[in-house]
């Protein structure tokens, strides 16, 4: 007995022991260790390339749209469901009232081809007559209400007139003009207008509206110019009052020289100087008559003092040239 117990314990031990290399035996221990390893490094390979897969999948699959769905017209859809049945309506029966006697039927007249009055009811917001309107009858157009006069329009109108050589609508357009506003303008071209049509009595009246020395002087430079010389002398002897500036004296020279009157026209036009020494042109025309009057030395002294004073590039050249003149001549 205990020699078949010995003899179990040897097959025992020798079936643990293998007949392996004894390298490779001690192997053993580092291969599991490089299974662990690899275990370690592949597992989250996996996992990576798994989450890839499947985000290229999701990529690929959502790029394509699905393809629209064909929808039915409406028409066919609402063909195909069938209406619920509807309860006939019931028309409640009207109110009882008593029966009226149903006169019999008058036979119509003829109807006429040509019928020349209809009657319409038209409704008014008073008393809902109808009114009777006559078909085929043409009402005359009621006039256009007049467009208000505009002052600018008129006096656009009256210059235009007046260059075109129509004086007398130019004349009447300035009446209705001054009748609107007093403009100045207007003023002194009526009285321009006045003088070329020989209009004294209206032009006077005029200045009488409007006793300006302005309007006075344009007045009788305009009937100088054309030819009313005494018409001018008496109006201007009858409006000196007027004068302020001197203005209405130099229109008088002005008439006086036109007349061949120098000594005259040299008197008015000193006073005018005198009445206004900074005006250029008074002095100048005064200059300007000394020196026609064979006063140089007064004249030259005039020219002189216009130097001092603001010219006009026209009227400065002028004073220039009358000085190297005189000079020329010894004055």
């Amino acid at each position: 007995m205990s020699l078949l117990i010995d003899v179990l314990r040897k097959f025992k031990d020798n079936a643990r022991k293998t007949s392996v290399h004894p390298v490779i035996a001690k192997g053993k221990g580092s291969g599991e260790t490089l299974k662990r390893k690899a275990f370690i490094f592949l597992t989250p390979l996996v996992l990576v390339s798994a989450v890839g897969a499947y985000f290229l999948t999701q990529l690929v699959v959502g790029s394509f749209e699905p393809a629209p769905v064909r929808q039915m017209p409406i028409e066919q859809l609402q063909a195909k469901v069938p209406e619920e049945p509807r309860e006939p309506l019931v028309e409640e029966p009207p109110p009882k009232s008593k029966p009226q006697e149903v006169a019999p039927e008058k036979p119509k007249p003829a109807p006429r081809q040509v019928k020349t009055r209809v009657r319409e009811p038209v409704r008014s917001n008073v008393n809902e007559e109808p009114v009777e309107k006559l078909v085929g009858e043409l009402k005359e157009p009621r006039p256009a209400p007049k467009p208000a006069l505009n002052l600018n329009s008129l006096l656009y109108e009256a210059d235009r007139s007046f260059r075109e050589g129509d004086l007398r609508r130019s004349a009447e357009l300035y009446e209705k003009a001054l009748s609107l506003k007093p403009l100045e303008s207007a003023v002194n071209n009526l009285l321009v207008t006045y003088a070329r049509l020989g209009e004294f009595a209206k032009a006077e009246e005029l200045l009488r509206r409007f006793p300006e020395e302005r309007f006075l002087y344009s007045y009788l430079v305009e009937l100088t110019k054309n030819g009313r010389l005494n018409i001018a002398l008496k109006l201007s002897k009858k409006f000196l009052h007027l004068d302020r500036k001197g203005y209405v004296h130099f229109a008088r020279g002005y008439v006086y020289e036109r007349l061949g009157r120098v000594g005259d026209a040299l008197a008015e036009y000193r006073r005018a100087y005198e009445k206004n020494p900074a005006d250029p042109y008074l002095a100048y025309n005064y200059a300007r008559l000394l020196e026609s009057a064979g006063m140089y030395r007064e004249a030259y002294r005039l020219y002189e003092k216009l130097k001092s004073l603001e010219l006009e590039p026209n009227l400065k050249d002028i004073v220039e040239r009358r000085l190297r003149y005189l000079k020329f001549m010894g004055f």
